[in-house]
């Protein structure tokens, strides 16, 4: 072999030569490709048949030039043309059909260069890592908010009553939400959960301090216990009382005084005429002619609602008192 062969360059050398040119080593050229680093070694060693044929290969080629500045199409022929004869170091331009020329070692960068335009080659690789990794992803999530669901403890809002509540009836309404499909349980008694998950419920008190305890369980049986505290006061609806007393006069004119510690009231109502007081406390009242006036009482408690039906009554009694007490009871 003369000194010209010796001097031959194989396609593997030449992409060799310009990867260490521009400062690229093996190891970055297969990071930015993303293929694996065994691939570029084979290539640079002109291990040819390590690759499948076809137009993996070719893709890959290709991808590696543009890398590197070159043409790929030169690229290419160039390696079509080492397949053939092994010998010579070839004129890139030459065609495949054309017999290779002897190349000049100083001109190859001239006819080999061009701008690098980055661009992405979709192999079957890459699309296999793209889904592997989306894969693996939504296997994650979803085995992390299932754990999430799983380990959950169930939720209870009670809406009504409040926590420490004061009521003055008996029998109370407790209503609130749970997760859908829980079970309930109210002082160890078993209670309808709608399908939204609302409940409604009703709890007899005894007097005084009450303890509620609450017991939720979700599908995946956690269970949450809350208590809740309600006291019944039955004379919290005395103390909320209102007595409404309505003085009518009759046919003649009245005179009439009202007095306890919050009201002093004397004046004169015409025939025909009324006059309203509440009262929560012992109240007097006096009139003249207790035979020409009449009275009626009804008690209101805190909701507005009169508790009695009015009736009624004429001022003085059979011993003709023009004087009365009331009683806020």
């Amino acid at each position: 072999m003369n000194q010209e062969d010796q001097n031959i360059l194989t396609l593997g050398q030449l992409l060799k030569n310009e990867r260490e040119k521009l400062g690229i080593t093996i190891e970055k050229a297969a990071n930015i490709l993303m293929v694996r680093q065994r691939h570029l070694v084979n290539l640079e060693n002109d291990l040819f048949d390590a690759f499948p044929a076809g137009v993996y290969f070719r893709g890959f080629l290709r991808s590696y030039a543009r890398l590197l500045g070159l043409d790929e199409q030169k690229v290419f022929e160039y390696y079509k043309c080492q397949l053939e004869i092994n010998d010579y170091n070839w004129d890139y331009s030459a065609s495949p059909t054309q017999e290779p020329k002897p190349q000049e070692e100083s001109s190859k960068d001239e006819i080999f260069k061009k701008p690098f335009k980055f661009k992405i080659s979709i192999t079957p690789e890459w699309i296999f890592r793209i889904l592997a990794f989306f894969i693996i992803v939504f296997i994650v999530l979803y085995f992390v908010f299932a754990l999430r669901n799983v380990s959950r403890l169930p939720v209870l809002y009670i809406e009504e009553p409040q926590n420490n509540a004061v009521v003055e009836n008996e029998k109370i309404e407790i209503k609130g939400r749970v997760d859908k499909e829980s079970t309930l349980k109210i002082n160890k008694e078993q209670y309808n959960v709608m399908e939204d998950g609302d409940f409604n419920a009703s709890i007899v008190l005894m007097e005084g301090l009450n303890e509620i305890n609450f017991e939720v369980t979700n599908k995946f049986d956690n269970t949450l216990e809350e208590k809740l505290f309600v006291t019944y006061d039955p004379t919290q609806n005395q103390q909320n009382q209102i007595k409404r007393i309505t003085f009518k006069v009759d046919t003649e004119p009245v005179k009439i005084k009202i007095k306890n510690s919050q009201l002093d009231i004397e004046e004169t109502l015409p025939p025909g005429g009324e006059k309203t007081i509440e009262i929560k406390e012992e109240t007097v009242v006096e009139v003249n002619k207790g035979n020409a006036i009449y009275f009626e009482q009804q008690v209101q408690d805190s909701k507005q609602a009169f508790l009695n039906p009015p009736v009624l009554e004429i001022f003085s009694d059979q011993e003709g008192r023009s004087q009365r007490t009331f009683a806020p009871e």
